[in-house]
Formats: structure tokens, C-alpha cells, sequence
């Protein structure tokens, strides 16, 4: 099996171009660079931000995405459901290549990924995916975990998966129970190897506490809702925020430099 020299980017993301920003610009300088074409599926939902920002910020949104990708498929809805949105940008993304990169807009590349290496580890039969780990990981390569972090996808897989795909349940959660569990049981997945400290970091956490929100699990959904803080505490979340995103891109700088 043959993969293209085109990456394909399948995103569900919200209004939030500060985030986005750094997100693409580590992945372009890790991962990205590797392929001569590049195409972004995207699903914006309206979420933690006013509506009277959403027209600039969309303009943002799309400038970016224009930036790093050849082509650009995007839909912005006027409710939000992740559930939906992964639906969406999974069917358009398995009618583009054999494999896809999925990649929620609130995650940094903290190191250059060796690309043929992944790529040949997603040619073997039988891989569903080959996930970039948040944690360390120096010895297995298997792995029993279905996971949303950003992961490399073999279409195949996905196109399987989307037939008993719930869009009232969470899209990582409901992969470990029936009807998705039977239905995939001859599937395996993978991390990519050989990892110092952690391929990638989680920025999602600092922006919902900069937004005064959290997010809950209510009947097998995910949901945010506000929590109760004062405008000085807020203040100091958006503050550390910036200063998460100003020092993300300076290890990335420093891991590009020495890899």
C-alpha cells in the first residue's frame, strides 16, 4: 500500500484563531513541511465566544487555514456538536486519501515527527491509527487505547467506524463499547516510538479556565459549562494563557534546533 504526498487534515475546531495559530504553525514546522500538498477539512462550531465576534474571527480562521493548506474544505455551523462535527469532517476526509491526520485546533507539536516512519508503520495490515502521545512513551509502539489525540487515521477504518458511529454519544468514548468495539475488534493501533518526553501538548485546558468554563460528561456527552470566578481570576487565567502559548513555541523553536 502507497501513501500520497498530500496530507490530509481533518479538524473540528471552534472560534478561536488565537489558539489555531500556534497550533498550525508547530505542526507546519514538525509535520506539515514533510508533504508537497496539504488539504484541511474543517468544522468551526460557535462556542465560548460572543456572537458579535464571530464574523472577524471566522475571517481569521480561514486566513490561517489558507496560509498552511492548498485547499481548504470548511463548514461553520450555527450549533455546536462535536459529535456532528467529527462525523462531518471524517466523510470528507476518507473520500480525499487512504490515511488522514486528525487534529483538534487546541494542540502543539513539541518536536519534529520523523514522517516516513510513520508512514511505514501505517502501512502495516491491520493499523486503525498511529496517535502522537501526549505522555511519554519509549517502549511499546501497540497500544490498546482508542484515542482522539491528534492521530493519524487509516481511511478504511474510519469508513468502518462511521456506519455504527453514534452522533448523540462522545466520538472517542463510545469506540471502546458496543456496537463500535465488535464491530472493529480485528483493528489495532499504535503511538508513534521512540519519544523523549511527550510528542505534543494540550492547550484546550488553559483556554476554557482564560474563558471561565470546564467541561463535564453528562449521559455519555461531553458539555463545558460556566464556572463561577471573579474578573481578577479570569484575568490572571488569560494572562497565563498567552504566556502558555509564548513559551510552547520557544520549545518547539528549541527541540527543532537539536533534533
Amino acid at each position: 500500500m502507497t501513501i500520497s504526498d498530500r496530507l490530509v487534515v481533518a479538524m473540528p475546531a471552534l472560534y478561536r484563531p488565537e489558539l489555531l495559530a500556534t497550533t498550525f504553525w508547530s505542526f507546519d514546522r514538525g509535520l506539515f513541511s514533510g508533504f508537497s500538498r496539504r488539504t484541511l477539512v474543517l468544522n468551526v462550531d460557535p462556542l465560548g465566544v460572543d456572537a458579535s465576534l464571530l464574523p472577524t474571527k471566522k475571517s481569521e480562521i480561514l486566513a490561517l487555514a489558507h496560509q498552511y493548506f492548498d485547499e481548504v474544505i470548511a463548514r461553520f455551523t450555527e450549533k455546536p456538536s462535536f459529535s456532528l462535527a467529527v462525523q462531518w469532517i471524517w466523510q470528507q476526509a476518507i473520500q480525499k486519501e487512504t490515511f488522514f491526520l486528525y487534529l483538534e485546533d487546541d494542540w502543539i507539536l513539541n518536536r519534529p515527527v520523523p514522517v516516513q516512519r510513520a508512514l511505514d508503520l501505517l502501512t502495516q495490515p491491520g493499523v486503525a491509527s498511529l496517535r502522537l502521545q501526549r505522555q511519554r512513551n519509549l517502549h511499546a509502539i501497540d497500544s490498546p487505547i482508542f484515542s482522539l489525540n491528534p492521530v493519524f487515521f487509516n481511511s478504511t477504518f474510519i469508513a468502518q467506524a462511521l456506519p455504527h458511529f453514534q452522533k448523540d454519544l462522545d466520538p472517542e468514548k463510545q469506540f471502546s463499547v458496543p456496537p463500535l468495539s465488535e464491530a472493529l475488534s480485528d483493528w489495532h493501533h499504535l503511538v508513534v516510538p521512540n519519544d523523549p518526553g511527550g510528542w505534543v501538548s494540550d492547550i484546550g485546558v488553559h483556554w476554557r479556565k482564560s474563558h471561565g468554563l470546564r467541561k463535564v460528561w453528562v449521559n455519555g456527552r461531553s458539555a463545558w459549562e460556566p464556572v463561577h470566578t471573579n474578573v481578577l481570576s479570569l484575568l490572571k487565567n488569560k494572562l497565563l494563557l498567552a504566556s502558555k502559548l509564548f513559551l510552547y513555541r520557544w520549545r518547539v523553536l528549541f527541540y527543532g534546533l537539536f533534533s
